[in-house]
């Protein structure tokens, strides 16, 4: 179900939201970035580790991402794919351009 709140009252960036460029125009959108670093063992013995950012924002701003470009922080990363939450939002799944 949509949330019915205001989608700024998440995304203060004097609190925790970041603001990126989106697209080819590098229009100014805000979200929630994560880079956790995550460390997994494949057959029980060898540790697998590395970084998986994610954007959080409102599907809205960032309608057909994949592929494209989002800067946060002066870094560049390609937009793998989208996972909407069903409230709206979306966890865009992000690689290191």
């Amino acid at each position: 179900m949509p949330m019915t709140e205001n989608n700024e009252d998440f995304l203060n960036t004097e609190e925790h939201a970041t603001l990126a460029l989106f697209g080819p125009s590098s229009t100014p959108i805000k979200g929630i970035f994560e880079n956790a670093y995550l460390t997994a063992e494949v057959g029980g013995s060898v540790p697998i580790s590395g970084r998986t950012p994610v954007f959080y924002t409102p599907e809205s701003y960032v309608p057909a991402p994949k592929g494209k470009l989002l800067v946060v922080g002066g870094a560049n990363y390609t937009i793998m794919f989208s996972e909407p939450d069903g409230t709206g939002w979306t966890n865009l799944i992000l690689e290191k351009a």
